[in-house]
């Protein structure tokens, strides 16, 4: 599989298909050559994921400054 090969790689994440988990994209990642560390399965870098991803992690942002007010 072969997901964004032009992405550059400081601009966009991967995500678990399994359990959502977001990491920084990696061509390795995206093609299925590095697994996610939670579940094992694998990651895809496509355009709808990464932004799947980053909207996971502006969430995750938000619930923790929430959290502190």
């Amino acid at each position: 599989m072969t997901c964004n090969s032009d992405r550059q790689l400081t601009d966009g994440y991967v995500l678990c298909q399994e359990c959502g988990h977001v990491e920084e994209y990696t061509q390795q990642r995206a093609e299925g050559h590095e697994t996610c560390i939670r579940c094992g399965a694998k990651f895809c870098g496509c355009d709808c994921c990464n932004g799947l991803a980053r909207l996971n992690l502006e969430l995750k942002i938000h619930e923790a400054t929430d959290g502190e007010g």
